[in-house]
């Protein structure tokens, strides 16, 4: 059953690629790859949330408010025709426990990882094309080699 079965591989058709253009392919295809490279992202831009901790922080905000009549507030006046109101803060931290340092720190471990991740599963992937590529041509020859078999001693 299995030379039978051989036998009706010849009529398939062969692909022909090199080992460069299937490791190619294989790269460019990886769902695990993309992920990796994603995480990777994800740890450059918490590197950059991380450092801009050392700067200092502003807010800003603005208003207005109009009012056509007087209030009268705990017996006084207030008169809020046309007012507008604006303020800005700067906040700038002098002493946090080594907190900021320590995020810094963390997320440059984090970027390591994700480029250590990266390096792993691209190779990972290389890997697996490599054995899928030789597979399929060790499959050829033994189909070659049935085909051989087959004119040889079945004609």
């Amino acid at each position: 059953m299995i030379l039978g079965c051989a036998f009706h591989l010849h009529a398939q058709k062969n692909i022909v690629m090199s080992l460069s253009q299937c490791r190619e392919m294989a790269l460019q295809n990886n769902e695990d790859l993309k992920k990796a490279d994603n995480s990777l992202r994800k740890a450059q831009l918490e590197k950059k949330i991380a450092s801009l901790n050392f700067f200092p922080k502003i807010d800003g905000s603005a208003g207005t408010a109009y009012m056509v009549e007087e209030a009268d507030v705990m017996g006084n006046s207030l008169i809020m025709k046309g007012t507008y109101m604006a303020g800005l803060s700067l906040a700038q931290p002098l002493y946090t426990g080594g907190k900021i340092l320590s995020g810094r720190k963390i997320a440059d471990s984090g970027l390591e990882c994700a480029k250590e991740s990266v390096r792993k599963t691209r190779m990972d992937v290389i890997y697996d094309a490599d054995n899928a590529y030789w597979t399929y041509l060790s499959v050829l020859d033994k189909v070659k080699m049935l085909e051989r078999y087959e004119a040889r001693w079945i004609h």
